[in-house]
């Protein structure tokens, strides 16, 4: 629970920033058509600062060991890029004055506050990308082979109850019910999200314990030659990683236009269904930067952004209830049953952390009971590769659903279904690479060994330490093929969005049709992602194969 619980403060910092952060900067007066670049600020910042963080922290010799500072200053980071975010106008009023003081024109200070809100923005992905490299790599370092699975359902629940929190806080009037917080919704939650990841981060690092990597010599390693190790190693992939990252390049072209426009997506669809709603959606941008700060608060708290706000917290909320039921379902990679539900799972080498606990013993005599209940009603054996291949499909087929989402009650529970899919992707993939990391790292190595009813057992292995990963630049050239999409993606949506947006324009001026055309634009490309999850689902039959 300490080593994981740091991914509910993560995601609740990224709830905050997905939810939010597309309205606050359109109410701010930037066009939809560069909203897709400002949000390249996420896969930019995780090509970068993933695969080199991880290469850092692999050769970080601080007796505070080798992830743990990197998270503590990244929080630090964090803290101030969300003040810097929700009080922008307010930073640009301070340093610029007001406008009739000045004598400036207003468009001039409300194009500053754009551009503080933008560098914020970047930066603060920059800083999150820092934490999420390390948190998984600290999952790697600390667990052995056996327990890999189990440590990232846990990383996999404790992300479900970040996303949980981060939508029902917003979904609630915290300037209503936190005043002291701030005067605008953003304002409040910036507040409550910096507490929140200060606590989970603060809780992990105090609670687990590093070993300081005393094998490592003081050499100082170029940043050159630090490129040219990531470089080596994405050259050099394991055939299990390399298969599993391809899959997550296709994955993700389907799971960013999700994360960034379903918000803005399902206010689109309440303003189509409830007329009177539409004239507060299709609002113009204020003209002057004195009147942001109360447009914002009152963008966010109309029933259409409230409307989306609902959906994702339903969404939420079926990923943390699949997040905590799936392990108990799904056989173990560590131990794959070949023969029938008649089955012994041994451990593998176990760590100094106490992991062998009775509350971990009932957790797998529960897991025992429903695989066996599951072997004798359905007559196969539910492992992680074939629930993912199954979750790509579900996704597929909830964006390919746009076609014929017309009101709010559907598209709320395509959300939901992609809950399920959301929860199954924050397990499955880290689940794999990291179990094979670990394998090494713990000189093991997986042998299926029939004895009667087949079961699979854990053999030491005498490798030598230079046969060991980098778990750090494994993880970060993982998440290059995670990000390298989302560039992909955010080009043809800024593409799309920039047709739409004209074609409104000229309908506008030669007849009476309505401008906003979010929902039409959204849905063509989250019908793009649909597609390109088929095929991470053809990818991913190699696994289970």
């Amino acid at each position: 629970l300490a080593l994981t619980c740091c991914f509910t403060g993560l995601q609740f910092t990224w709830s905050v920033e997905m939810a939010y952060g597309t309205p606050y900067l359109l109410s701010l007066g930037l066009p939809k058509s560069l909203m897709s670049l400002v949000w390249l600020a996420g896969p930019l910042s995780g090509l970068i600062m993933q695969p080199l963080v991880g290469a850092w922290s692999d050769r970080c010799r601080s007796v505070y060991g080798r992830r743990r500072p990197f998270m503590v200053v990244a929080s630090g980071i964090v803290a101030v890029c969300f003040i810097t975010l929700a009080w922008a106008p307010n930073l640009t009023g301070i340093f610029g004055g007001s406008a009739a003081a000045t004598g400036e024109p207003s468009t001039g200070r409300q194009m500053a506050t754009i551009w503080l809100a933008v560098v914020s923005i970047y930066a603060l992905d920059f800083a999150v990308n820092v934490i999420q490299a390390c948190c998984r790599a600290l999952i790697v370092d600390a667990l052995p082979p056996s327990k890999q699975e189990h440590g990232t359902a846990w990383a996999s629940r404790m992300t479900g109850i970040g996303n949980v929190l981060g939508y029902l806080t917003g979904y609630m009037d915290l300037v209503r019910l936190f005043p002291f917080l701030g005067d605008t919704q953003l304002k409040s939650l910036s507040l409550v999200a910096i507490l929140v990841l200060f606590g989970t981060i603060g809780t992990t690092c105090y609670f687990i314990h590093e070993e300081p990597a005393q094998h490592l010599n003081r050499t100082v390693v170029s940043p050159w030659t630090t490129l040219t190790n990531i470089i080596s190693s994405a050259r050099n992939l394991p055939q299990l990683v390399r298969l599993v990252c391809n899959i997550q390049f296709f994955s993700w072209i389907g799971w960013f236009p999700f994360l960034f426009y379903s918000t803005t997506y399902v206010a689109s669809i309440y303003s189509t269904e409830h007329p009177l709603a539409l004239a507060d959606s299709l609002s113009p941008p204020p003209s002057t930067v004195e009147s942001l700060t109360p447009s914002l608060g009152a963008s966010l708290a109309k029933p259409s952004a409230r409307a989306g706000s609902y959906a994702l917290l339903i969404y939420a909320l079926v990923s943390l209830a699949v997040s905590w039921l799936l392990p108990f379902i799904v056989t173990p990679s560590s131990g794959l049953v070949t023969a029938g539900p008649s089955h012994t799972f041994r451990s593998g080498p176990q760590s100094s952390h106490g992991h062998g606990s009775s509350s971990s013993s009932l957790f797998a005599r529960l897991r025992r009971l429903m695989q066996s209940l599951i072997w004798h009603v359905r007559g196969f054996q539910l492992t992680l590769p074939r629930i993912w291949t199954f979750s790509q499909i579900i996704f597929a087929v909830a964006m390919l659903s746009t076609f014929f989402i017309v009101t709010t009650a559907q598209v709320t529970f395509m959300i939901a279904v992609c809950g399920f899919c959301w929860s199954v992707s924050m397990w499955a993939p880290f689940s794999l690479i990291g179990e094979y990391l670990s394998q090494h790292r713990w000189g093991v190595d997986l042998d299926v060994v029939p004895t009667g009813g087949a079961h699979t057992e854990y053999n030491e292995l005498r490798g030598s330490p230079d046969q060991d990963l980098s778990a750090g630049i494994i993880l970060g050239i993982h998440n290059m093929f995670v990000v390298m999409p989302q560039f992909l993606i955010s080009f043809v949506s800024s593409i799309i969005f920039a047709l739409f947006e004209s074609g409104s324009n000229s309908a506008e001026a030669g007849a009476h049709e309505p401008a906003d055309n979010n929902a039409v634009t959204i849905g063509w490309i989250l019908r793009i992602g649909g597609v390109a999850s088929l095929v991470a689902a053809y990818l991913s039959l190699q696994i289970t194969k």
